[in-house]
């Protein structure tokens, strides 16, 4: 692990947001390429950040009623909530296929002996 990550305030606008310590655990983060991640990248970033992230996504043609058609970089209104009370959002984004959040929680490290 190269930085725990921990939940951090969220700004009111969060759109194309990532959480301040992204840059010290993903190894991907200046690369400038656009294609998915690995496996072995993402199993790399979740490593590095002490985490395991689940990803939401949303369909392009999916409408989120708190997302103006007007301003959609204004995501000030919407609230999403997380998988579950453990999970922090750690990444926000508008891609071509749409709408993606990455929830985070404090991967567990089980080394107790029962």
């Amino acid at each position: 692990m190269i930085k725990q990550l921990k939940p951090v305030s969220v700004p009111d606008n969060f759109y194309c947001w990532s959480h301040p310590d992204m840059h010290l655990v993903d190894p991907r983060w200046n690369d400038g390429d656009e294609r998915p991640y690995s496996d072995e990248e993402f199993e790399l970033l979740q490593a590095n950040a002490g985490v395991n992230i689940q990803i939401e996504t949303f369909d392009p043609f999916d409408e989120i009623s708190e997302i103006s058609k007007i301003d959609y970089s204004d995501w000030s209104k919407w609230k999403p909530q997380p998988p579950t009370p453990a999970h922090f959002l750690i990444g926000a984004y508008d891609t071509e296929d749409g709408l993606v959040l990455w929830w985070a929680k404090e991967a567990k490290t089980d080394n107790v002996e029962n």
